[in-house]
C-alpha cells in the first residue's frame, strides 16, 4: 500500500490549485509585488503587477518567509508561468506554513528621503516599503510612538507612527495604508525617481478583474 499512497500523493500534487496569495518576485531588476494564482507542482502561475517580467535569476518570496527559486519563466499579458527549481511540498505551500509568521510583503528599495520629527527635519534612507509601512535608516532621534512626516522621491507626503527602533533602523506604520495596486505604482515611481529617469524598471499595471479591496 505504500506505493499506492505515493501515487495518490503525486496525483494530489499534480492537481491545479487556485489561490490568491500576495508575494514578491526578486530578480535582476530588483523586487516587485505579484500574486500567486495557481500552483501545480512543478509549476506556479503568477499575476504580475508590473509591465515587464523581472529579468535574470528569479526567486519567489512568500509572506511567511518561504523562498523558491524559479526557472523557465514565460509570460503573456499580466500572467507568468514558471517552474519551481526544486520540488515543493504543495500541501505546505497551500497552508501558508513557513519559517516565520505571515506578514505583509516588504519590497526592498534604496532611496534618500527627508523626515520631520517633532518639527525638526532630518535626512534618512528608505530601505523597504509595504502596504502598511516603511522601513527607514536615519541618524535622527526617533523613538517608538513618535509621529513622523516622510518625503521621498516618487512618493506623496506620508504620515505615520514609529513602531520600533534598533540602531539606525526604524519602522513606520502609515496612517493610510496603500492598496496593493497603489503599492506597485509607488514602487515604480520611487525606482524611476531614484534612477533619475522617466522609465521605471517595473511600470505599474492596472490591477482589476475582480480583485478584492485591501
Amino acid at each position: 500500500m505504500v506505493g499506492g499512497e505515493n501515487v495518490q500523493v503525486r496525483k494530489v500534487a499534480s492537481v491545479p490549485r487556485s489561490l490568491y496569495r500576495i508575494a514578491k518576485l526578486v530578480g535582476g531588476h530588483g523586487e516587485c509585488p505579484c500574486i500567486v494564482t495557481q500552483v501545480c507542482e512543478p509549476e506556479v502561475t503568477l499575476r504580475l503587477l508590473a509591465s515587464e517580467e523581472p529579468a535574470g535569476s528569479l526567486v519567489l518570496e512568500m509572506g511567511n518567509g518561504q523562498r523558491h527559486a524559479l526557472v523557465q519563466a514565460a509570460g503573456e499579458g499580466d500572467q507568468m508561468r514558471a517552474r519551481f527549481a526544486a520540488p515543493i511540498d504543495v500541501a505546505q505551500f497551500l497552508s501558508g506554513q513557513g519559517p516565520f509568521p505571515r506578514r505583509s510583503i516588504r519590497v526592498n528599495l534604496s532611496c534618500a528621503l527627508r523626515l520631520v520629527v517633532d518639527g525638526i527635519a532630518a535626512s534618512g534612507e528608505l530601505v523597504d516599503i509595504s502596504r502598511e509601512g516603511l522601513g527607514l535608516r536615519t541618524m535622527a532621534w526617533v523613538t517608538p510612538g513618535q509621529r513622523l512626516l516622510v518625503e521621498a522621491p516618487g512618493l506623496p507626503r506620508l504620515r505615520g507612527v514609529a513602531c520600533w527602533r534598533h540602531g539606525d533602523r526604524c519602522g513606520i506604520a502609515l496612517d493610510a495604508p496603500f492598496s496593493l495596486q497603489d503599492l506597485a505604482t509607488r514602487i515604480c515611481s520611487v525606482k524611476a525617481a531614484c534612477a533619475g529617469t522617466g522609465q521605471a524598471p517595473f511600470a505599474p499595471r492596472r490591477f482589476v478583474r475582480g480583485a478584492p479591496a485591501f
